[in-house]
């Protein structure tokens, strides 16, 4: 990629930040010689920014699209179907009625592998089933990858976990073809893992 941007040449900015590369930063740069963003929660996602020239996106196009349609979806069920009626605001896509979700990270990432490694090495009965999908720019493919193989767990408690990877997003069930191999991957999981 050769374009600049106002931050100077994007090969530049990649040796200037130690190979560190912000998400945010990745998300507006690759395809900005398009004059496009890339989504977070899904980068198949495309989106049109107000300015070419920020250090990042000015939304995340991939919620954009994804939002509208499962806020319906979600008040049609539990209003219609389950009868639920309450005048509280719901935070979706997080956070429940309380409020939107804070982890106390100071805009950080949140490190769950602490948690989970504790989990694992006091349950030796305990499975875990990861769910990657190769376009998640929310929990990127290779983070999850790079925690898994340094948890620091005694490699036979490393078999509890099992991983399956998508041709899809952070919500690889927004995909037909991610839902029906999710759907078998997880009946998979949940029948070697009761008759073990």
């Amino acid at each position: 990629m050769h374009s600049l941007n106002a931050h100077g040449n994007f090969f530049a900015e990649e040796t200037n930040a130690n190979l560190r590369v912000s998400l945010n930063f990745f998300r507006k740069e690759l395809l900005r010689d398009e004059k496009r963003s890339i989504g977070r929660l899904d980068a198949r996602f495309k989106g049109y920014d107000s300015s070419y020239v920020t250090a990042g996106p000015d939304f995340d196009a991939s919620e954009a699209a994804i939002r509208p349609p499962y806020t319906s979806t979600f008040n049609n069920y539990v209003r219609g179907e389950l009868g639920f009626k309450c005048d509280l605001e719901y935070y979706i896509l997080g956070g429940g009625f309380t409020s939107p979700w804070n982890w106390g990270t100071n805009n950080g990432y949140v490190d769950t592998s602490v948690a989970l490694r504790n989990a694992l090495a006091k349950n030796p009965y305990l499975k875990v089933f990861v769910a990657m999908g190769y376009y998640d720019m929310a929990t990127p493919y290779f983070a999850v990858d790079y925690t898994l193989h340094h948890i620091s767990l005694d490699p036979g408690l490393l078999r509890n976990i099992s991983v399956d990877h998508y041709e899809a997003g952070h919500m690889m069930y927004i995909d037909e073809k991610s839902l029906t191999k999710l759907r078998a991957d997880v009946g998979k999981f949940i029948q070697e893992a009761t008759t073990r």
